[in-house]
């Protein structure tokens, strides 16, 4: 798919959610991030958030255990991609909020 988008001429940004199915199955070695952002722009680290503290804490501690891999893997043009805001959504408090768009920002972004 990488390839007909980019032969578009046209900027394309793309975005992948096969990386984490090699965690989530136990294959996570088989994982090289040089390849995914050859092909991938940004790429999803783990499942779909819910509109719940549980579901938002489950994912911040994942990138915490897996955070020297997740930063090695960004780069200028790949990015990280912990899945949607739930900022507002009815069971999402302020601090619970804060919190993910914390995780959010400190992990999609390059310093």
């Amino acid at each position: 798919m990488e390839r007909a988008l980019n032969a578009t001429g046209r900027p394309i940004v793309y975005a992948c959610g096969w990386p984490f199915f090699f965690y989530k199955d136990g294959k996570k070695s088989l994982i090289k991030y040089d390849d995914v952002r050859a092909a991938c722009n940004s790429w999803r680290i783990y499942e779909d958030v819910a509109g719940s503290w549980e579901s938002i804490a489950d994912i911040i501690r994942y990138v915490e255990e897996n955070q020297d891999v997740l930063i090695a893997a960004q780069k200028p043009g790949g990015w990280n991609d912990p899945d949607m805001l739930v900022v507002g959504l009815p069971n999402v408090t302020v601090d619970q909020a804060v919190a993910q768009m914390t995780m959010w920002y400190d992990n999609t972004s390059i310093s």
